[in-house]
């Protein structure tokens, strides 16, 4: 029991050297970049490394697992999909016949993985897809979903 108590109280003294250690190694890190005006040479020659800056957005995927429903009312149809990481938002598209490319038509722009649109027609089929949009424009296409016909 004495050994360890003695040990809980050691590991406690580490901790507590190791958190004053890291804020006085932050404290001069912050003195270095103000004296230096954050130029790299200064940086570097005082033995601080640089921060690198924000990584660039990276090209998007597909959207998966594209679900769409129904929600009881008429006309009404419910969209939702994985997120992706980095989209800003995303573009759903609708159309009566998927194999026709030219019979698609944009029809929301949400900011979350999810919507609800009108507009289908109850007893006949509709479809939708869904694409990510970053800094570095729109990504692919889901593969397209069909709604269920009520």
């Amino acid at each position: 029991m004495l050994l360890q108590l003695r040990l809980k109280n050691r590991n406690t003294q580490a901790c507590s050297s190791n958190s004053a250690w890291k804020r006085k190694l932050k404290a001069l890190a912050a003195k270095t970049e103000s004296i230096t005006g954050g130029q790299p040479a200064g940086v570097l020659s005082a033995g601080f490394e640089m921060k690198s800056g924000p990584s660039p957005s990276q090209p998007l995927e597909a959207p998966v697992a594209l679900h769409v429903a129904t929600n009881g009312t008429p006309g009404m149809t419910k969209l939702s999909w994985d997120p992706l990481k980095g989209a800003v938002s995303y573009l759903v598209e609708t159309c009566a016949d998927p194999i026709s490319p030219d019979g698609w038509e944009q029809i929301d722009t949400p900011t979350t993985a999810a919507c609800t649109v009108n507009g289908a027609e109850p007893g006949k089929k509709r479809w939708y897809r869904v694409a990510g949009v970053n800094a570095l424009g729109q990504g692919p296409w889901s593969e397209p979903a069909a709604r269920p016909v009520m």
